[in-house]
């Protein structure tokens, strides 16, 4: 089964998401910070990451662009959904987002946005796929 990356410090808003994600067919395991995200990253089973923007140290912008620039291929091709409540859209997919979604949060688009990103066989990869959800 492959795994989703949720990188988000409030409990709170990991156990929202948690529920906006239910019959996703992917396994979810969390990270508080993006740089214990990036220390994930190594599974190979993890297909996509769902970020917050604003995180203690690390912004989600700087995790995108560590993900898109890794030298690892199953790494670069992971598929990347931003969360954040800033107008900061343009420069999430100059960043290499997949899908920006803007704070509140709509379950139905989160989920749609996922569920895309878990049907393609090489997520990001496919350059048609980073369009507005």
């Amino acid at each position: 089964m492959p795994k989703l990356l949720l990188v988000e410090d409030s409990p709170t808003a990991r156990n929202l998401v948690r529920v906006f994600l239910m019959g996703v067919p992917a396994e979810i395991v969390e990270a508080g910070t993006a740089e214990q995200a990036l220390a994930m990253l190594d599974d190979p089973q993890i297909e996509v990451v769902v970020s917050d923007h604003q995180l203690p140290g690390m912004e989600g912008l700087d995790l995108v662009r560590l993900i898109r620039n890794d030298a690892r291929p199953n790494v670069a091709k992971i598929g990347v959904v931003l969360l954040t409540s800033e107008a900061i859209e343009s420069d999430a997919y100059r960043s290499g987002v997949d899908a920006f979604i803007k704070k509140p949060v709509k379950d139905s688009s989160l989920r749609d946005a996922v569920m895309r990103l878990l049907s393609k066989p090489t997520a990001s990869s496919d350059s048609g796929l980073r369009k507005k959800p």
